[in-house]
């Protein structure tokens, strides 16, 4: 969601977040109201909206991924990689498994 050609439709983020509609409505009009994204209309599809960062959300993107990258080194310090992927792997099983009781 970089530029106007990376952008998705409402309906597919909310299906990628697994969120439900009206919750990222709410999201989506925070973020707008921010300066951060804008709903543009999809040209295939007059009902559909486009979600685009605008540069003020580009910046932000940047830096909370500059945020999450430097904590996710100092989480990560003195851990080997490859137990990081064993625990990865564990919770994906552990997950599964809760979506399997469902």
């Amino acid at each position: 969601m970089r530029n106007s050609d990376a952008g998705a439709t409402q309906r597919n983020l909310a299906l990628e977040l697994e969120i439900e509609g009206p919750t990222l409505v709410r999201l989506l009009d925070n973020l707008e109201a921010q300066l951060c994204i804008e709903r543009v209309p999809v040209a295939s599809d007059r009902r559909a909206k486009q979600i685009v960062l605008t540069p003020e959300g580009v910046r932000q993107a940047d830096e909370v991924e500059d945020i999450v990258s430097r904590f996710r080194a100092e989480i990560h310090r003195g851990v080997d990689p490859a137990e990081v992927d064993v625990v990865l792997k564990v919770i994906a099983r552990m997950s599964a498994n809760l979506d399997a009781l469902q």
